[in-house]
């Protein structure tokens, strides 16, 4: 079975893609803890970011999605 024969055109496959990224990033991005110390909460925002980018700089990881991605994401991002 081919990843087309789910959907009836790339660009659905494109979509479904992009909006699987959006998602992930919405998810993880909002778990970060912006309360508190203005400048902190930036750090671990970028640091939120900075860890998406490298999910997707390894697309073998970045394609296993395990269920604690976003507890993972959001110890790391707050400290």
């Amino acid at each position: 079975m081919t990843l087309y024969a789910h959907f009836t055109s790339r660009a659905e496959v494109v979509d479904a893609a992009m909006s699987r990224v959006i998602d992930r990033t919405n998810e993880a991005l909002d778990a970060v803890d912006m309360t508190g110390d203005p400048l902190l909460a930036l750090a671990w925002y970028v640091e939120a970011g900075w860890h998406l980018v490298d999910q997707a700089r390894r697309p073998s990881r970045g394609m296993q999605r395990s269920e604690d991605d976003a507890t993972r994401l959001a110890s790391c991002a707050n400290g």
